[in-house]
């Protein structure tokens, strides 16, 4: 179980023990990240800051992606539905969450990876789609991860070249096909979920333990960190968006009262606005 800190600052990361999907995250790709991330603050902070600086508007989408994606009902339900319910339940909800896991949070956590091993090896750092971006890490010490993409199943999924057939589900694209059954795609969505939760946490705790050494915070990471506290059962602040108010920046949060007593919300309001 991972150990916490009873700070404050660490009350957006509860999620990792309390909360489904959230505490399934993988613990080893966790700790692999995590040693990963303090080696290189270690050797090579500047270009760590200065990569984390150029992507942290994608790495924020990331995280909010991630979010959003735990939030889903399903996960790890044992409910039973017949075979047309399945079918529907892939095609319409468990397809496009692999296509957005691979392509907006597996992508750009594993790009850092990649980035970097290329640099090691005096690699250029041009064209790290994502095949080629998988296709680098399968030569490091998270080879592993490269199991979790399936380049048939992605495009497959990403340009309509999907059959069900017998309880199983037909990728195709204009070359390849691969044909899983439907707990194959539920199980490799669910270690995708995983595996990205864990470097997603690993990021996070990272960014919490060197917040005096000039790297970004995302803004996903400030917003859950203002959510958790500020929650209550009367008040939960859904998001927020940067904005101006004459010529001065302004930040606008969105919230969800839940009660009919004015001083509890015009407390939450007050804590809220003092915490932003």
């Amino acid at each position: 179980m991972l150990s916490l800190c009873p700070h404050d600052s660490y009350l957006s990361l509860f999620d990792y023990i309390y909360r489904i999907p959230e505490c399934f995250f993988s613990e080893e790709v966790f700790h692999k990240y995590l040693a990963w991330l303090e080696s290189r603050h270690v050797s090579d902070s500047p270009r760590l800051r200065e990569y984390l600086v150029e992507k942290e508007n994608d790495l924020n989408k990331s995280l909010l992606f991630l979010a959003e994606t735990n939030r889903y009902t399903w996960h790890d339900s044992a409910e039973e539905i017949d075979d047309y319910e399945t079918i529907r339940f892939i095609d319409q909800q468990i397809n496009p969450v692999y296509l957005r896991l691979i392509e907006a949070v597996f992508y750009p956590l594993t790009h850092l990876l990649a980035l970097f091993s290329r640099m090691d090896h005096g690699k250029g750092t041009t064209g790290l789609d994502i095949f080629n971006t998988v296709e680098e890490i399968k030569k490091s010490d998270f080879s592993e991860l490269a199991d979790l993409y399936r380049n048939t199943v992605r495009n497959g999924i990403a340009h309509g070249g999907i059959s069900y057939v017998e309880n199983q589900i037909r990728y195709h694209d204009k070359v390849n096909e691969e044909v899983l059954t439907n707990r194959d795609i539920l199980r490799l969505v669910d270690d995708l979920a995983d595996v990205c939760n864990g470097m997603a946490l690993a990021l996070k705790t990272f960014i919490f333990s060197h917040f005096n050494d000039g790297y970004p915070v995302p803004k996903q990471i400030l917003l859950e960190q203002l959510q958790a506290e500020t929650d209550t059962p009367w008040w939960h602040i859904l998001g927020c968006t940067p904005s101006r108010f004459t010529s001065q920046n302004q930040l606008i949060l969105y919230a969800r009262p839940n009660s009919r007593d004015y001083l509890k919300v015009a407390y939450s309001v007050l804590l809220s606005g003092v915490l932003a």
